[in-house]
């Protein structure tokens, strides 16, 4: 058989994905060796030979984003039943994978050395698990990536003479449960130039700042040798009761005997407020991105913790520049409280500031770039008020960019106790901070099951949890709880004071009907946690889950993939739906235009389709409101199975 009409026949049959026989798919696996023999290959395609059930191929090229042209030696993964298998891609970006068994659910994945990884790019978000058949070949695969942005820069002192050795951050906004919030980025070193490199960023906004910090420690305190271990730069007795650290900042020649600091600067302004934001897309290129350092006359700050005592020797004292709450060490100036509450911050510039009291941290990360791969050890900062016995977590969230991720800091022994008070510091005057030291009261109740129909089974065990309404980090705490049979009892503890929105989960067959504290339904609206605790919460799970489906077309009246965004009709829903809002939904329609929505809450929704590149646009800005006018309105009932018939819209 000559080699060339081989080759087509099977392309073609690749494109329909049809069933081939035992012959053919010896012939994929040769002309599978012929594209990646030798050093293509990262890994055997198999350790044994296949079995019957094992005859199936995947095949495909891997692109860049932007220019559609091949990419070479992209390393290209596909998880076989636990088994990662990997391979190259030759000079034309193409791969083959033989002697794999049928599934519903195979994924590929590819990197590339200076390449974001595939989630990103336009229409990575609509990508779908790849089925496949015994002896069949899905050969038409197609990959993108897509090249990440660059921001360089430098920092100049007071002189305009270069920085040496600084510390620049990079900070992302982001959007959460419809709020703008601020997730730590990579951090860079400046070199003996004062310049400074972010690469293989992911598209988004960013700020670009260095944000110097100082420690008082206690002269009293035990901990002051843990600062003789490289941690903190500079460890002067400036106060009869504290000692005063700086860790890695630098640090401008006193002036008069008098204590200077750099103040937090940014690229383009003195405060997060007026600090210019840098919007990067794919592949751009953003040079003189400068930051001025300027010294400023500093004051000493006291004050005071009120709460309980056995709390506030656990306790951390920081002073976050107002506007940077949401970041867990952009902390101006910290320290510890003595037994009796009372605490000194030496060191303070002028400014206004959010004084907080706690132990454990939990803020947003950007992940893509030089960050907190291949270990978040070596990303954050090991406080040296931090005794030990704490535990990091690095957790993905299903919102916001796809590299976004909430990394936790948490003390083994930390109390639940904390609190936060404004103040605006003077260069002649720092008035007393007064925190008091508030924890959420507990909620403790049980678990009910509505069955739609006798028979249906009702599972063993399940869980409760808050979330904050906000999707702000600093309320985030790990008060997920078991509740299991015969009793379903729970309790909800060690969550601080604020607005937050109940989940329950079980197996999917049951979703999340009412939240009943006190006689009010707190299913679809925040709840406040205060200080009045709760033993009468109610939690009914319903196996009557809503189903939604129908199908796609454009405007010529041909079936179309798309992606898919249903959404509540009340516009109070619109905002501060968490992290995991239950109300919100967004899905991928198939080739052929059939869609299908499940887990949707009783009530009324908008159901519209759009682009399948940007299902993940929801999340922007303006698009409830824009797809609101171009939606197909549908109420659903606790049981219904609804059909509604979409047209592809574009959302401006």
């Amino acid at each position: 058989m000559r080699p060339t009409p081989v080759r087509r026949s099977l392309r073609d049959s690749a494109r329909r994905g049809v069933r081939l026989s035992a012959r053919a798919i010896a012939v994929a696996a040769l002309f599978a060796g012929s594209l990646l023999a030798g050093p293509a290959d990262l890994e055997s395609q198999s350790t044994s030979r296949p079995t019957d059930a094992a005859t199936g191929a995947i095949s495909g090229r891997v692109l860049d984003g932007p220019s559609r042209t091949p990419i070479a030696d992209a390393i290209v993964t596909l998880n076989v039943r636990g088994d990662p298998r990997r391979q190259l891609t030759d000079a034309r970006g193409r791969f083959v994978f033989t002697g794999v068994p049928p599934s519903t659910s195979y994924n590929l994945n590819v990197l590339k050395a200076g390449y974001l990884s595939a989630e990103f790019g336009p229409g990575a978000a609509a990508r779908r698990p790849i089925a496949l058949e015994a002896g069949t070949w899905i050969g038409d695969e197609e990959l993108s990536l897509w090249r990440g942005a660059v921001i360089t820069g430098r920092v100049f002192d007071e002189a305009f003479e270069p920085a040496v050795g600084v510390p620049v951050r990079l900070i992302s906004r982001v959007r959460v449960a419809g709020r703008v919030h601020l997730a730590r980025g990579p951090t860079a070193k400046t070199d003996d130039r004062g310049e400074y490199r972010f690469s293989n960023l992911a598209p988004g906004q960013y700020l670009v700042a260095v944000l110097p910090s100082q420690v008082a420690v206690p002269v009293t305190s035990s901990e002051r040798l843990n600062l003789a271990d490289g941690d903190v730069d500079q460890l002067a007795a400036v106060d009869r009761r504290v000692f005063l650290g700086i860790p890695s900042s630098p640090v401008p020649p006193p002036f008069d005997g008098e204590i200077r600091v750099y103040p937090a600067s940014f690229h383009g302004g003195s405060t997060v407020q007026t600090a210019a934001s840098l919007d990067v897309g794919f592949g751009a290129e953003r040079a003189g991105v400068d930051v001025h350092l300027m010294p400023a006359a500093t004051v000493t700050v006291e004050g005071r913790l009120v709460g309980p005592a056995d709390a506030m020797p656990r306790l951390l004292v920081r002073l976050v520049p107002e506007g940077l709450e949401d970041l867990a060490e952009a902390h101006a100036a910290t320290t510890r409280p003595d037994a009796d509450g009372r605490f000194v911050l030496v060191g303070v510039p002028a400014g206004g500031y959010t004084a907080t009291a706690g132990w454990s941290t939990v803020e947003f990360v950007r992940t893509s770039g030089p960050n907190l791969s291949p270990s978040i050890a070596s990303f954050t900062w090991r406080h040296p008020l931090r005794s030990g016995g704490f535990s990091q977590a690095l957790s993905t969230l299903g919102v916001g960019p796809p590299d976004l991720a909430l990394l936790s800091v948490r003390d083994e022994n930390a109390t639940t106790f904390a609190g936060s008070a404004s103040v605006v510091v003077t260069e002649n005057e720092a008035p007393e901070i007064v925190i008091r030291l508030e924890s959420a009261a507990p909620i403790s109740g049980r678990v009910v099951f509505e069955a739609a129909m006798s028979g249906v089974a009702v599972p063993t065990t399940g869980g409760v949890s808050l979330e904050p309404a906000t999707g702000s980090p600093r309320l985030r705490s790990m008060n997920y709880v078991r509740a299991s049979a015969p009793d379903w009892e729970f309790r909800l503890e060690g969550f601080g004071v604020g607005s937050y929105l109940p989940h329950a989960s079980a197996t999917p067959a049951w979703i999340l009907k009412s939240f009943m504290i006190d006689g009010r339904d707190y299913a679809d609206r925040p709840y406040v946690a205060g200080v009045t605790t709760v033993t009468n919460a109610i939690v009914t799970l319903t196996s009557a889950v809503p189903e939604l489906d129908g199908t796609v077309r454009d405007a010529t009246g041909r079936p179309v993939s798309a992606g898919i965004v249903a959404f509540p009709v009340d516009k109070a829903q619109w905002i501060d739906y968490g992290a995991t809002p239950s109300r919100i939904k967004a899905t991928t329609a198939s080739d052929d235009g059939r869609y299908h929505v499940t887990s949707l809450p009783a009530g009324d929704y908008y159901v519209v389709a759009v682009p399948s590149g940007e299902v993940r646009s929801w999340q922007d800005a303006g698009f409830f409101e824009g797809a609101a006018g171009r939606a197909t309105r549908v109420s659903l009932d606790w049981g219904d199975s609804v059909t509604r018939h979409l047209v592809l819209r574009a959302i401006r």
